[in-house]
């Protein structure tokens, strides 16, 4: 196993009702994932809420998380990216100083494909010798880039991988057989056996806060060639999300989160609350989850 493969969930960053940071939560937070026994946690990702917390506080989260994944023996990926170009390139500056173990950033929105590449070289430049992670993730950058255009981002110094979120599995083996030995996380919860199984060397994912255990479970089965379990445990997660797709997912995750004894805000910002039976059926599912 490599230092940074496994299990990082795209760890929440609990907030109060006037949206600030609450670090105490997310200290608590991050010591239950790692009881969960994850290798290392992903900081200030979409699933962090990054893009509506200061810099101030995305710095401290990244301070804590490394605070605590030393204790517990696990690795930090820091997301730097931001709306502003300065400010992620000094948020990688940060993340490298403050000991994360790579950093990680989705596309710049304020720049065209084509200036991506010299996006990515310049938080490698301020992050030192720190991990690059770039991302794929057409879903939310409105841009699917294309094969020749992700081996430009991959070629980039010290880029070593990339957190692959989408379904086209042939697209992920085809940049593994390129670039051999490139560290691929899945990033997409419901096909994560099947990322693991086409060559990702881990996941980073948002529903990994719920249920690290079921998670890790599929992990280790892959490993282990125990394909029967992993697909077991795999289809149980989709169970879940099954129901939980069919409502704001915002809103289902803090459900959840209160049901299982965490009863804070994760996301700044209205999302409409579940109504009474959606949110039984979610809560069904999850207890129903946790119980396997």
């Amino acid at each position: 196993m490599c230092a940074l493969d496994g299990i990082y969930p795209a760890i929440a960053s609990p907030c109060d009702g006037r949206g600030a940071f609450m670090e105490d939560h997310f200290v608590e937070l991050a010591q239950r994932l790692y009881a969960g026994s994850v290798h290392g946690l992903y900081v200030c990702g979409s699933t962090g809420d990054c893009y509506n917390m200061t810099a101030d506080e995305r710095r401290r989260a990244t301070e804590r998380a490394v605070e605590v994944s030393r204790a517990a023996g696990g690795k930090v990926i820091t997301h730097v990216g931001a709306n502003d170009t300065t400010e992620a390139v000094a948020l990688a500056a940060h993340a490298a100083a403050a000991g994360a173990d790579a950093i990680a950033s989705r596309p710049p929105m304020d720049r065209e494909p084509d200036a991506w590449p010299a996006y990515y070289a310049e938080l490698a430049q301020a992050a030192g010798d720190r991990p690059l992670l770039v991302y794929f993730i057409p879903v939310l950058t409105k841009h699917r880039s294309t094969y020749d255009e992700l081996l430009a981002l991959l070629d980039v110094a010290h880029v070593v991988g990339l957190k692959f979120s989408d379904y086209d599995l042939f697209l992920l083996q085809r940049l593994i057989r390129a670039r051999p030995g490139l560290l691929v996380y899945n990033g997409f919860d419901e096909v994560l056996v099947h990322g693991l199984l086409c060559g990702a060397r881990g996941g980073i994912g948002m529903i990994y806060n719920l249920f690290p255990r079921a998670f890790v479970d599929i992990y280790e089965a892959v490993r282990a060639g125990d394909l029967p379990r992993a697909l077991d445990r795999q289809q149980e997660i989709v169970a879940f999300l099954d129901v939980a797709f069919r409502s704001n997912l915002f809103s289902v995750f803090e459900s959840v989160l209160r049901d299982q004894g965490m009863p804070w805000r994760c996301f700044r910002g209205d999302h409409p609350a579940l109504p009474a039976e959606a949110e039984q059926a979610v809560i069904a599912a999850a207890r129903q989850l946790a119980s396997e």
